[in-house]
């Protein structure tokens, strides 16, 4: 995202949890990805400002173990992402 337009920010972090993440944001330490539900009810209390010049699509992988693949929840779980993701 940077990259393709030549900027390299001076300081990168990578966060897993999105509470922290929008905790860093709130508090003004930066800026980041969230996920649009998040994002929203976070613009909606006033703590943050959406830029709405661009929406981003990231490729996702769905992952488990081999053991597991004839386990009849993964499979309900696969299904469900086959019809969502096809």
């Amino acid at each position: 995202m940077f990259a393709e337009r030549n900027l390299h920010p001076d300081k990168i972090a990578y966060i897993g949890d999105e509470e922290s993440l929008a905790s860093l944001i709130i508090a003004g330490s930066g800026m980041g990805l969230m996920l649009e539900e998040r994002a929203l009810q976070a613009e909606r209390k006033g703590d943050v400002v959406i830029w709405g010049h661009e929406a981003f699509s990231l490729p996702l992988s769905f992952v488990y173990q081999e053991k597991r693949k004839s386990d009849p929840l993964l499979q309900a779980v696969l299904g469900v992402l086959d019809s969502v993701w096809a």
